[in-house]
């Protein structure tokens, strides 16, 4: 699949006025993007812990989970762990005051997370509810306690 869209490798392009709905999992630029975060987030983990030598063992484990929590999800093709991955990585860097290195890390987890929740099924429609006072209305039925249902009046 191209970087451009199905619509560019040959395939279906998605109807008119309607986006297109990214795959289940990860395509390859997410999957690249993923990587390079996991590298530069082990490169700044490196680097804020020689920067808080003092008693920062906590805050280096910590950093160099969310690195590895971003590593598989990238290597897995899993939006969802790369996304939570990277925006709290992101929160923690910018936590320690490095807005610098801590913002694109939110950006792109939240982009991540984005995406994932538009490629979800898209759940079936429920089946309308008619009311027991006139079975043409659609809505909530009428309760002995508050009346009944003033819908279709």
């Amino acid at each position: 699949m191209s970087v451009w869209g199905r619509a560019a490798a040959g395939g279906p392009a998605a109807p008119l006025g309607e986006a297109p709905r990214p795959g289940r999992r990860a395509d390859d630029r997410e999957r690249a993007i993923g990587l390079v975060a996991a590298l530069v987030a082990a490169l700044v983990t490196s680097a804020l812990a020689a920067h808080h030598a003092g008693g920062a063992s906590g805050l280096f484990l910590v950093l160099a989970g969310l690195a590895a929590v971003i590593l598989t999800g990238a290597l897995a093709r899993r939006r969802v762990p790369l996304g939570a991955g990277a925006s709290l990585y992101g929160l923690a860097v910018f936590d320690l005051h490095f807005w610098g290195f801590g913002l694109p890390f939110v950006l792109v987890g939240a982009w991540l997370l984005v995406r994932a929740y538009r490629a979800r099924p898209v759940p079936a429609t429920a089946a309308p509810v008619t009311t027991h006072d006139d079975p043409t209305a659609v809505g909530p039925a009428g309760h002995e306690r508050h009346g009944p249902s003033l819908r279709g009046r």
